[in-house]
């Protein structure tokens, strides 16, 4: 408990200090709406807050914060232009608009007001500044917004638009029946509205933008596939993938820029960059997925605009960054724990795959024969029909429990090694002088691990209890 209050501390989150105090109702009241908040602000516009009285309902209104006066002809169309897609545009993961309630007046019909509705969650750079995803969300989350946020660019990209400033901070969350749903917004990026306002919108938003966005005149759809890259492997590890305590300047541009096609990653280590072809470590996310998902990364992380998300179909060079992400979506995690080797592996299952087809695969991996092996579900049901699918057995989760006829329990629990991070931690701790960075890095390993072997104990548990 002292250590995770203690990580609370360190990781230091301003979303946990945040309040929200309602505006009176005598300052910013209109009819039955009254502006509860601002939500959010950038170069040009102002996201405020508004709430009926009378019913309940909420409204995110975007105005423009500047003086008419101020802004060209130019950046006044644009505006325009931003208000009239959102309008147009209609998918369940970019956030919608709503008709402005009759109280809430367009100041100016130069700069209209743009009503959408609100998604009550926050946004994704909260949840990714929680002190427990400091290594990535959970594998359930991680497919999540995956599927949610990869169909909304798609769907942008089948209309002409490239969103090019996608980042955390612009993914926002709605809570629904069925659980969670995260949505875009900000579909107008500043650029589009002029110099003044491109430095602006770029600050913070450094870290996801396509490189050529910085020495390119011109550029295409695949700065999207970049940003969705460094967006998704930080979901995956609470990281971003390339040097992410550097600054992003001309030093940061020259290691980059030589990576290998097949690099994911890059981490300064005692003053040497040093890349990496696989996805780093701690991740809450299975090694079958991260497998999985290595091919696309490498689609989508390349360097080179022309050759970025571009796969080979019949000699011919064509985009393959949703349709590889969808053969992965398609596909379900089976998890494996091993009861008398007290340990836990994971695989990557179709719609069609049997049980038998289960049962082989383990014993190529861990020697224990067909004949030999008892499948379980976590709630005692036995997986005892070879031939049946193995979806059709897990409708109420996704574990199986490995018993050994001959051997059901542990006979001696194996040694625990812990990683070299926790060893750093454990040799060292507070005692020896640590920069933010490192020590952030080794309170998130070992709270990692420590929550590891918890989840194994209450596994064997499970099994216990089966078992009895």
């Amino acid at each position: 408990e002292v250590l995770l209050i203690f990580v609370h501390v360190i990781w230091g989150s301003s979303s946990f200090f945040s309040v929200d105090v309602m505006e009176k109702s005598s300052d910013r009241a209109t009819g039955g709406w009254v502006r509860v908040k601002a939500l959010g602000s950038g170069a040009f516009g102002v996201v405020e807050l508004w709430r009926n009285v009378e019913n309940g309902d909420t409204r995110a209104i975007k105005k423009c914060q500047l003086d008419v006066s101020k802004l060209s002809r130019r950046q006044i169309e644009r505006w325009k232009e931003e208000v009239n897609f959102m309008k147009r545009i209609n998918h369940p993961n970019i956030v919608g608009t709503r008709d402005i309630p009759v109280d809430v007046k367009d100041t100016n019909p130069l700069l209209p007001v743009l009503c959408m509705e609100y998604c009550s969650k926050g946004d994704l750079r909260d949840v990714l500044n929680r002190p427990e995803n400091f290594w990535g969300l959970s594998e359930k989350e991680v497919l999540k917004i995956m599927r949610d946020i990869s169909s909304a660019v798609e769907y942008l990209h089948a209309n002409g638009i490239t969103h090019r400033d996608l980042k955390p901070q612009n993914i926002v969350i709605q809570d629904g029946r069925s659980g969670s749903t995260y949505k875009l917004i900000d579909l107008g990026y500043a650029k589009e509205l002029g110099e003044a306002s491109a430095a602006a919108s770029i600050v913070g938003t450094l870290n996801y933008v396509a490189p050529e966005l910085f020495w390119k005149s011109s550029y295409s759809s695949s700065v999207d596939y970049w940003s969705l890259g460094i967006l998704f492997y930080e979901i995956l590890t609470g990281t971003r993938p390339f040097l992410p305590n550097m600054a992003l300047n001309k030093n940061w541009m020259k290691h980059i820029r030589n990576k290998r096609p097949e690099d994911i990653s890059a981490r300064e280590i005692n003053g040497k960059v040093e890349f990496s072809s696989s996805i780093d470590d701690p991740s809450n996310i299975p090694q079958c997925l991260r497998d999985a998902l290595t091919p696309w990364f490498r689609l989508v992380l390349q360097w080179e605009p022309s050759t970025r998300g571009k796969i080979m179909e019949n000699g011919k060079s064509v985009n393959g960054v949703f349709r590889l992400l969808k053969t992965i979506f398609t596909k379900k995690i089976v998890h494996l724990f091993f009861v008398s080797r007290y340990k836990t592996d994971n695989l990557l299952v179709e719609d069609t795959t049997k049980i038998l087809d289960i049962g082989k695969w383990i014993s190529e991996r861990e020697k224990i024969q067909v004949q030999d092996q008892l499948l379980v579900s976590p709630g005692g049901k036995l997986l005892d029909c070879p031939d049946g699918r193995i979806v059709n057995f897990l409708e109420d989760g996704d574990e199986v429990i490995v018993f050994e006829k001959d051997n059901l329990l542990v006979k001696v629990l194996p040694d625990v090694i812990p990683p070299k991070d926790v060893q750093r931690m454990i040799e060292g701790g507070l005692t020896k002088k640590y920069d933010y960075q490192t020590l952030r890095k080794l309170y998130g390993a070992t709270v990692f691990f420590m929550k590891q072997e918890v989840e194994l104990y209450k596994k064997y548990i499970i099994a216990l209890s089966i078992k009895m």
